[in-house]
């Protein structure tokens, strides 16, 4: 927050690390830290629903694919409640296209990042509910990740 003005300060700044731009590992680096706020229960629960957000009833802050990479990647902090929209377009455009992926939504995902054309694969696919099987989220994730690293993206 802003000392005189209350409203958030920006998330990202020059010193902050970015998201890769490379689709593979856009992936990747969610999976990662995915892999990072899981071992954190006590501060993080993945909630596929939220990007991220402080659930208010104790104090957790709720994640999903992309709210892990706002968390980890991006800097923000448990308490803090942050969207796609807090940041520059092109991170705004990421964190939208991992959540399409993430459901399978390969195209459209594609689409976010500006390379749906050089995709010959199918336009969407199946990838496990996070909810009914993490492991099976992560496999058909890495998986996904492969398929594009395989076709250069």
């Amino acid at each position: 927050m802003t000392a005189t003005t209350g409203t958030p300060s920006p998330v990202t700044s020059p010193q902050r690390a970015t998201l890769p731009a490379k689709p593979s590992a856009l992936i990747r680096a969610a999976l990662a830290d995915l892999r990072k706020v899981e071992g954190r229960p006590d501060i993080y629960r993945i909630n596929m629903d939220v990007w991220h957000r402080e659930h208010r009833t104790d104090a957790v802050c709720e994640v999903c694919l992309a709210g892990s990479a706002i968390s980890q990647s991006l800097g923000a902090q448990p308490n803090e409640h942050r969207g796609p929209e807090d940041f520059d377009q092109e991170t705004t455009w990421k964190l939208y296209a991992l959540n399409e992926f993430r459901v399978g939504n390969v195209f459209d995902g594609l689409c976010y990042l500006d390379c749906a054309d050089r995709w010959l694969g199918a336009d969407t696919r199946r990838v496990a509910d996070y909810a009914e099987s993490p492991s099976g989220f992560h496999r058909d994730m890495q998986k996904l990740a492969g398929d594009l690293e395989a076709a250069g993206m």
